[in-house]
């Protein structure tokens, strides 16, 4: 019997303000239920996270535009 392929969750969100909300949740859910329907094993020991880290500002010094 052959496993299904397997998945990893990459959440992110930019400013440590989001981390006080339901971001992360929601991100997971979200990974989860795409999973689900897909056929997909979420790997749930290694979930790829940049937690309040800016793609733009944190490592240019400038906005992104």
């Amino acid at each position: 019997m052959q496993r299904p392929p397997r998945a990893y969750s990459y959440v992110r969100f930019s400013t440590p303000e989001q981390a006080k909300g339901h971001s992360l949740q929601r991100q997971t859910d979200a990974a989860q239920a795409w999973a689900a329907a897909n056929g997909v094993m979420l790997d749930d020991e290694l979930t790829f996270e940049d937690k309040g880290v800016s793609g733009s500002t944190e490592r240019t010094g400038k906005p992104a535009h």
